[in-house]
C-alpha cells in the first residue's frame, strides 16, 4: 500500500470582489505616485527679424510735431539729425504716401545719457511706420514723417508722443532707428531698398518722356506752340496729347530724335542746352 496520499490541487482563499477591482488601481497610483506630467520645457525667445539686419537709419531725431485725425490717421514728424553718407537725407528717394509708401519696423526711444545703450531705455514707440514724406531744405532741415500703426500691434489707439515737446528747438530729444520692410514682412538691408531716382538726375531723353505724358506740360506746349516749334505742328493736342508733345519738343531742339541727346556729339550738346532752356522757362512759369 502506499504512503502517498493522493494529490489534491491546493486551494487558496479568493479576495473579496472589492479587493479584485481595487488591487490594479491601487498599484497604478503606487507605480506612478509623485511621478505628474513633465514640465512644460521654457518656450524659446522668437527671433528678432531685425537682429541679423542694418537698419536704414539710426541715429538722434528730434520730435517736430505730432497729430491724431480721422482723416490722416496717427502721424509723427521727425527732425533728422545724423545725415546720411555725402550729407545725403537718408530717406531720399524712397517712395512715400499712403497707397504705396516704404514700410518700416520703428523703435523710438528717450535720447540716452552718454555711454548708456538706447536699447536700455523703454521704448516710446515700437510697431509699423509708412513713410508719408521726407525733406531737406536749409529752413527746417532734414525731416521725415511716418504714419503710424494704430492698431494692436502699434499704438492699441493711443498716439505714443501725446505730451511730449514739439519743436525745431525745444521738441523732444529721440533715439530713431528704422528698418525697411519688404512685401513678405521681411527686413530689407538698406543697400535693396528700392529708391526713385529724382528727376533732375535723370537723362534728358527720361526727362522729356515722363514730361510729355504729363498734362500740364502738354498745356504749356500747346500755349507756346507758336514760339517753341515755329508754327503749328502735328497730331493736334486734342487728337494724340503725347505725340503732339513729342513734336513740339523736337522741333523746338531741332532734331528729329530726341534720343540724340543721349550721344556725344556737337548736335546732342547743343540740343541738351536747349532742353535746359526748355526746362528753366517752364518751371518758372509755374507749372510744377
Amino acid at each position: 500500500m502506499s504512503l502517498l496520499r493522493p494529490h489534491r490541487p491546493i486551494r487558496r482563499p479568493q479576495p473579496p470582489p472589492e479587493a479584485v477591482a481595487e488591487g490594479p488601481r491601487e498599484q497604478v497610483r503606487e507605480s506612478f505616485a509623485g511621478a505628474g506630467p513633465p514640465a512644460p520645457a521654457p518656450a524659446a525667445p522668437e527671433p528678432d527679424p531685425c537682429a541679423d539686419v542694418p537698419p536704414l537709419y539710426r541715429g538722434g531725431a528730434r520730435l517736430l510735431d505730432w497729430k491724431n485725425t480721422a482723416r490722416s490717421g496717427m502721424t509723427v514728424d521727425f527732425g533728422i539729425r545724423d545725415e546720411g553718407p555725402m550729407g545725403v537725407h537718408p530717406f531720399k528717394g524712397l517712395r512715400t504716401g499712403k497707397e504705396g509708401g516704404q514700410r518700416f519696423r520703428v523703435s523710438v526711444r528717450l535720447e540716452p545719457d552718454v555711454g548708456v545703450d538706447p536699447a536700455d531705455l523703454p521704448a516710446v514707440y515700437e510697431g509699423e511706420g509708412l513713410l508719408m514724406r521726407w525733406s531737406d531744405d536749409c529752413m527746417a532741415g532734414m525731416t521725415v514723417r511716418f504714419l503710424l500703426d494704430d492698431g494692436p500691434d502699434g499704438t492699441a489707439g493711443v498716439h505714443p508722443f501725446e505730451g511730449m515737446a514739439t519743436g525745431r528747438k525745444e521738441g523732444e530729444a529721440l533715439a530713431l532707428s528704422a528698418w525697411a520692410l519688404a512685401d513678405d514682412e521681411s527686413t530689407q538691408h538698406p543697400r535693396h531698398v528700392r529708391r526713385k531716382t529724382p528727376f533732375w538726375e535723370l537723362s534728358e531723353v527720361k526727362q522729356s518722356q515722363i514730361l510729355c505724358r504729363d498734362a500740364r506740360f502738354v498745356s504749356f506746349l500747346a500755349e507756346n506752340e507758336a514760339v517753341l516749334a515755329g508754327g503749328a505742328v502735328l497730331p493736334r493736342p486734342e487728337e494724340d496729347p503725347i505725340k503732339f508733345a513729342g513734336s513740339v519738343v523736337k522741333a523746338y531742339l531741332r532734331v528729329e530724335s530726341r534720343g540724340i541727346m543721349n550721344l556725344e556729339t556737337a548736335e546732342a550738346a547743343i540740343a541738351r542746352r536747349r532742353w535746359e532752356a526748355l526746362m528753366k522757362e517752364y518751371f518758372r512759369n509755374g507749372y510744377r
